[in-house]
């Protein structure tokens, strides 16, 4: 039967086996022989790298057992002794390994799996180009076999030959299963360094649409997203990237730049950074950014976890919770900011705003009075300083600086509602 046309049998029973040990009851002996019996009949040794890493010490000997008394019934099988070499390689028995592995190959010449399983212990060894000497005979017995080919491709690519490790890249994805990630993630990415970013999108977009999963995915084809212009969707798989792996410096860096390129001034605030106060918050801003509002205020809120006087967070946290209606909750928070951030202008005007829709109108006027001090000509301040106002009973004080954020931006977030105000006399929506 053809590899490939195996696979999904072979991936049925490798799902059938790691559920069977995912229990917290270890098996009998005999349960752990039959599996390993079924996974010889299957033709493909390499069934037994999914069954290992669930067996303990006494499971492994169990199936050691196992396979060496099937060999002395079948010296001659091919398939036991690739599977029983691939099991010994597993306990890093390295010799003995290689010996089950050779005595496969002089059996079946074409077993092309077990020629690869030698390249990969002379690689872990440290034996470089006996390694890739094994790769290069896994490809004459089966072209398309894709790990040797992806070892190749690796090799190549390290010697600075991108042609060479992409047409090696290219044979490996030609015999891979569809899931198979790893040969795809490597062509992707020298797709996109050698000036094909379209190709590295279409090859990686099927992995890369759940945004919990695969943060090596979302970085390549944020990248190529970003080298073909599509900013947006650069930023989403970027910032997948360094919420799932937030170490990963040069994937912030890159969204980083992502950002800048639409223009967005988050752009300038994002950084490296892991489980700090900080990259929480810039987490956060970029949340904020991309519509997440529930992300973005559980990253403010771990911030504050971290550092419960870190005003940034508490002042961008106030602003999504007025935006929510949770008003005691907001003006809380901005109090808190206010109180780190002396007169800083931004987090004086949410203050005042959280004091106004919290029915407070004398004391939002004399906070964002502070806040114009600082910012005399943001549209915003304005505007919301003249609602005060009017909500305090100086109407026509209010008028004033209603129309004067116009003047400044006629096209500022809320001009639609500062010309309702003025059309009605000083009255209009919050």
């Amino acid at each position: 039967m053809d590899a490939k046309r195996r696979t999904p049998m072979f991936r049925m029973v490798a799902l059938f086996l790691l559920a069977t040990w995912s229990g917290s009851t270890l098996l009998a002996a005999p349960t752990v022989a039959e599996s390993v019996m079924d996974i010889v009949e299957t033709g493909d040794p390499r069934m037994i790298e999914a069954l290992l890493p669930s067996l303990d010490s006494t499971e492994l000997a169990t199936a050691e057992r196992t396979l060496r008394r099937y060999l002395e019934q079948n010296p001659h099988s091919a398939v036991g002794h690739e599977t029983l070499g691939t099991a010994l390689a597993f306990a890093r028995r390295f010799d003995e390994a290689g010996a089950s592995l050779q005595d496969a190959v002089r059996i079946d010449p074409a077993r092309a799996t077990a020629y690869t399983k030698l390249g990969e212990i002379a690689h872990s060894r440290g034996r470089r180009e006996e390694a890739v000497a094994f790769y290069r005979q896994a490809i004459e017995a089966d072209p398309d076999e894709t790990r040797a080919n992806q070892h190749l491709g690796l090799y190549y690519e390290a010697q600075g030959d991108d042609g060479a490790a992409i047409r090696h890249f290219e044979r490996g994805l030609a015999g891979a299963p569809d899931d198979y990630l790893g040969v795809r993630l490597n062509l992707a990415r020298l797709y996109a360094r050698s000036g094909s970013p379209e190709r590295s999108i279409a090859l990686l977009e099927p992995f890369a649409r759940d945004l919990e999963r695969h943060p090596a995915v979302h970085r390549v084809i944020g990248g190529a997203y970003a080298e073909t212009g599509q900013f947006e969707a650069a930023v989403r798989h970027l910032f997948a990237t360094v919420r799932l792996s937030p170490g990963d410096d040069a994937a912030f860096e890159a969204l980083r730049g992502a950002l800048e390129a639409t223009g967005h001034s988050a752009g300038r605030r994002i950084a490296p950074g892991g489980d700090t106060p900080g990259a929480a918050f810039q987490r956060g801003v970029a949340y904020e950014w991309l519509g997440r509002l529930a992300d973005a205020r559980q990253s403010y809120e771990e911030a504050l976890a971290l550092e419960a006087g870190f005003w940034p967070a508490s002042n961008n946290l106030s602003v999504i919770l007025l935006r929510e209606g949770q008003l005691e909750e907001g003006l809380n928070h901005a109090q808190r900011a206010a109180e780190g951030a002396g007169e800083h202008g931004a987090v004086l005007h949410t203050l005042g705003w959280a004091q106004y829709l919290s029915s407070r109108p004398r004391e939002a006027v004399a906070t964002l009075e502070r806040a114009r001090a600082a910012m005399p000509d943001v549209a915003v301040v304005n505007y919301h300083l003249g609602r005060a106002y009017a909500a305090a009973g100086e109407i026509e004080r209010g008028r004033g600086f209603v129309a004067r954020a116009l003047e400044l931006d006629p096209d500022f977030e809320y001009a639609g509602d500062a010309r309702a105000f003025l059309r009605h006399g000083g009255v209009g929506p919050q």
